[in-house]
Parts: C-alpha cells; structure tokens; sequence
C-alpha cells in the first residue's frame, strides 16, 4: 500500500494536511526510511540505528504526529500523550506546532 492509498479515505484538508506533515518531516532527512502501515494506519520514519522514531496518523478530521519513545523527550508545547509514546494533534497547519515537531525529532535524533 502507497501513501496515497492509505490517505484516499480521508476528506482533501486531512489528506492535504498529512502529505505536508509527510514532506516535512521527509526534508533533508536522509536518515529516514518511509513505511506505510496500513494496520496502524499511518507511515512510520526509522532510522538506521535508532529504528521507528516517528509517525504520522491521519484521522478523521485531524493528523496525530506521533513519537515512539516520546517519554524521553522531555516535555514540550503541544506535546499529549502518556506511557511511551507522545504526540502532536494537528486539526491544520500550524507553525508553532510544526516548530515543536521539529524540535522534538532533533532531541528524538540525538538520543
């Protein structure tokens, strides 16, 4: 399954909002390989040595950014969740969140 079969059920702004979140996180970052889940339904990022970091879950009417081990990351604007994983809810695009998504992949990256 390709991301845009994965998305194809989602109304455009969920679908438009999750293939930027895709493209965002995908910039200049060489250390990731992109997998579809369909079971899960999103696309996970890994690293070579760190393995799954992140996630992007679309949902009905917003995309959850999520961290798999979000609980050692410290805590951050937007950042939601408890046990390992945390993760960002966006119903739109938002730079401040965006600017946490970044933040958050640097010190999931330096770990």
């Amino acid at each position: 399954m390709d991301v845009d079969s994965l998305l194809a059920e989602h109304t455009d702004e969920v679908a438009a909002l999750a293939h930027r979140l895709l493209e965002h996180i995908s910039r200049g970052a060489d250390w990731v390989d992109r997998r579809v889940y369909p079971g899960w339904h999103g696309v996970g990022f890994h690293h070579v040595e760190l393995g799954y970091v992140v996630g992007v879950f679309p949902s009905a009417d917003s995309v959850r950014v999520l961290f798999e081990h979000g609980n050692l990351l410290g805590k951050a604007e937007f950042l939601e969740g408890s046990g390992q994983t945390r993760y960002v809810d966006f119903e739109e695009w938002d730079t401040q969140r965006v600017a946490t998504v970044d933040d958050l992949l640097d010190r999931s990256l330096a770990t």
